[in-house]
This record gives C-alpha cells, structure tokens and sequence, in this order.
C-alpha cells in the first residue's frame, strides 16, 4: 500500500500544472479525439491544444517507425520546459489469438523486436498511470487486457508474421512506435504510459482493417480517452488543493 500511495504522489506532482502530451502515429487515430477536446469542459487554446482545469493537453501526431517518431517527439519536449505527461495512444494489431478488434490494451512492459538483433531492453510505464488507467477502464466496463506490447521496424500484418513474433516475443500486440516514444520519455524524465486498441485480429490484414475499421476505432479512442484525460487532471487539480494546507 505504502508504495502505491508513493507512485499517485510521483503522478500527482508530474501532472498538476503541466501537460499530457498525446503522441499518436496517424491523424485518423485521434481525429475523433480532437473534436471531443475541442468541445466544454475542454478549451481550445491553439491547433491540437487544449486545457482543461490547470492541465495543458496536446496533441502529437508523431508518423510511423522509428526515425519520424524519435524526430518528433524530441522535437516537441524540447519546447517544453516543464515536466510532462506522454500518452502514446492509438492502434495495434493482435498477436494473442484471443484478443478481438475494439479491445483495449493497457500495456505494462514495451519491447523492441528487430529481425537478426536481440531484443532491447524493455521499457515499463509509470506504476501510477497505469494504475489510475486500470481503475478507470475496470469502472468503464470496456473490455481490455494488460500485458507486454511490442515495437517493430517493418509492418507485421499477415497471420504468419504475427504468430511467429508472439511465439519469439509473448507480446499481446504490435505496433511501430510505442518504444521509441517510451525510450525517450524515460531519457527526459517524463512520465508514460500507452494504451492501444486492437485494430487488426490475428488472421486479418492491418491495412484493410485500418481502412475498413478505422473511423469506428477512432469514436472508440475518443470515447474512452476523453474522460480519461478529465479523470488525470481532475485528480491532479485536487492534489494540489490538498497539499496546499498541511
């Protein structure tokens, strides 16, 4: 209990007064995200920029593998002066056979597969993020797993690559940033945490799911992260009125 309480502090302090910064890969995963921060309680203050209470939120729109998202997301903690908060939220593609498209993956450990290299060394989120992220989907009643993620350098779709890189990896799913961002939060001493929804199943193409499925996925991620982000700078708010009288 001690060490839990300890980690909601270490949040408390990186988020009251400072910024979550949602990094996604493709417009079209927080395309319907954006309309709902552009809307009460939430106050538009520039393009993809929000604030809500005495929190900054951001929208980042990083692009795909490894160079456009190290790039980018450096790019923009470098304008930052305070400490911040990276979500790095959008789609994955299944690899366990028992997770379904529209299921939710609250992702503890990130791993980096390249072909013919050892694995990196794996990066976890922030314990209490990803505690208040279980709190509030278990209240929410959608339907997600937790487990490991993994990041790759080539695109995964085909059921043949997927169910050779679970066997290799054990990862629930796979996408081609969620390292990279993970790697440089932790290099810039931000707070981070990803959550993924399935967009392609085992046996299905990532590109005609995303096609097909994409406008739905991106309702789903709104919907659900929406309030997420109120409920994070909600407590943060009260953290701070409450440790403002000893």
């Amino acid at each position: 209990m001690t060490e839990v309480l300890g980690a909601v502090s270490r949040m408390n302090k990186v988020a009251f007064g400072k910024t979550i910064e949602i990094v996604a890969a493709h417009p079209l995963e927080v395309s319907e995200l954006e309309k709902r921060l552009g809307l009460a309680p939430f106050k538009e203050i520039a393009p993809s920029e929000f604030l809500l209470f005495n929190t900054r939120i951001r929208i980042l729109i990083s692009g795909i593998g490894k160079d456009k998202v190290k790039s980018s997301v450096r790019s923009l903690l470098g304008k930052e002066s305070q400490s911040s908060i990276l979500l790095n939220v959008g789609f994955a593609g299944a690899l366990d056979p028992n997770l379904n498209c529209a299921s939710w993956l609250l992702v503890d450990r990130i791993q980096n597969f390249i072909k013919n290299s050892s694995i990196k060394t794996p990066f976890s989120p922030e314990l209490a993020l990803l505690k208040e992220a279980q709190e509030y989907f278990s209240s929410g009643g959608g339907s997600y797993r937790q487990g490991r993620l993994v990041t790759v350098d080539d695109v995964c779709s085909n059921r043949e690559e997927k169910e050779l890189l679970f066997s290799l990896t054990e990862a629930l799913a796979v996408d081609m940033e969620a390292y990279y961002v993970a790697k440089i939060a932790a290099e810039n001493g931000r707070a981070f945490l990803a959550l993924k929804i399935i967009s392609d199943e085992v046996g299905d193409s990532a590109e005609n799911a995303i096609k097909s499925k994409g406008r739905f996925l991106s309702r789903c991620i709104a919907e659900m992260l929406s309030d997420f982000v109120i409920k994070l700078a909600s407590f943060s708010d009260e953290d701070k009125r409450g440790n403002s009288h000893p």
